[in-house]
């Protein structure tokens, strides 16, 4: 080392030192130098909202701001119409803030704040919002015969979370008849200021409660994301469940969400999700290399891995350019019972953040 680089050194480490002991509630985007959307607005009233990942090639994007409380959420579900863990919750591993990479065997940080990591596209505890059914701004909703409540009868940190309720079918209700869910309760965010994605790819987290899995053939989803195809075609990645199994799918619809598939895929696996407690659901799509995968309680669900294709298709589950995302309850065919679930510390980054700690 020579003296000039020696002098500056110990200015170096001052200032490094500096930064790192000093808090702030804005969380900075970890894709400097991509080109992105243009920044949203810093979120304020009910929730907060995230600007976008913006800025030009080569520049540092603003900062994602948590507003008075965590910004918008995520949403997400849809599925395949096709009919078809050991480990606790935590985050082992990376100080907060390390990139864990982008494959299903990355190590997550552990989260220096667990409602909302370091370097958060978006994050919701839905503790802002008015009880009832408003989550506005930062949230639309799909309800078919469904409800969705901010309420305090089960949150898993705080004292608000979100319950999502569908009704079951009545006698010789037939199975719906275009592409659209039978019932449905989500939440859903689309366009800026979270799309277009760095390298179309997130991850994506969220503590749920599911009170019973819908029996027999009933395809229900939890998380979808969305978006077209270089042909104009509308394909959708899926995680949720049949048969009281997990199920990926993966759909391609001519140009509506109501238009019947034209491709239906999926792959199930031989666990379901557990019932009557906190679960943390996290996943992965990683529309780059046409991969999805899925952890519960921070355990990797190897039996809906998808790798470029899976589920006996005969073609490549090709990824869209994703620009809408569901997150909650949607499923296809007539259920027996009424469905209800809680959700709450939503999260949405582009590594894997992992599960956080009890409440």
């Amino acid at each position: 080392m020579d003296g000039r680089a020696a002098s500056v050194l110990p200015l170096v480490l001052l200032a490094a030192w500096t930064l790192g002991c000093t808090r702030s509630e804005t969380r900075a985007n970890p894709t400097a130098g991509s080109a992105g959307a243009s920044g949203g607005a810093t979120g304020t009233g009910t929730g907060g909202q995230h600007p976008s990942t913006g800025g030009a090639a080569g520049q540092a994007p603003a900062p994602a701001s948590r507003g008075d409380s965590q910004g918008g959420g995520l949403g997400g579900t849809g599925g395949v119409e096709a009919g078809a863990a050991a480990g606790a919750p935590g985050n082992p591993g990376l100080p907060a803030g390390t990139d864990a990479g982008s494959g299903p065997d990355a190590v997550p940080p552990a989260p220096a704040d667990p409602d909302c990591p370091t370097g958060a596209l978006f994050c919701d505890d839905f503790e802002s919002y008015p009880l009832g059914a408003s989550l506005a701004p930062n949230w639309t909703t799909q309800l078919v015969n469904g409800q969705v409540q901010v309420e305090t009868s089960r949150p898993h940190r705080g004292a608000k979370s979100v319950r999502l309720t569908t009704t079951l079918s009545p006698a010789n209700e037939p199975a719906r008849t275009n592409g659209g869910p039978l019932r449905a309760a989500t939440l859903i965010k689309e366009g800026a200021p979270l799309f277009p994605l760095p390298n179309n790819a997130f991850f994506g987290r969220a503590m749920i409660w599911l009170t019973q899995m819908p029996p027999g053939g009933v395809h229900f989803s939890n998380v979808e994301a969305l978006g077209r195809l270089p042909d104009g075609t509308l394909a959708k990645y899926g995680e949720g469940g049949m048969y009281q199994k997990l199920l990926a799918g993966y759909t391609i619809r001519p140009m509506s969400e109501l238009d019947q598939p034209t491709v239906d895929c999926s792959r199930s696996a031989t666990t379901g999700l557990p019932e009557g407690r906190w679960v943390c659901l996290e996943w992965q799509f990683d529309g780059g290399h046409d991969e999805m995968h899925e952890w519960l309680d921070g355990v990797l669900q190897t039996g809906v891995d998808v790798v470029e294709q899976a589920g006996g298709c005969s073609v490549a589950w090709k990824a869209p350019t994703f620009d809408k995302l569901y997150l909650g309850w949607r499923h296809a065919q007539p259920s027996s019972i009424d469905t209800e679930m809680w959700m709450d510390d939503v999260v949405i980054h582009t590594a894997r953040v992992g599960c956080p700690g009890p409440p």
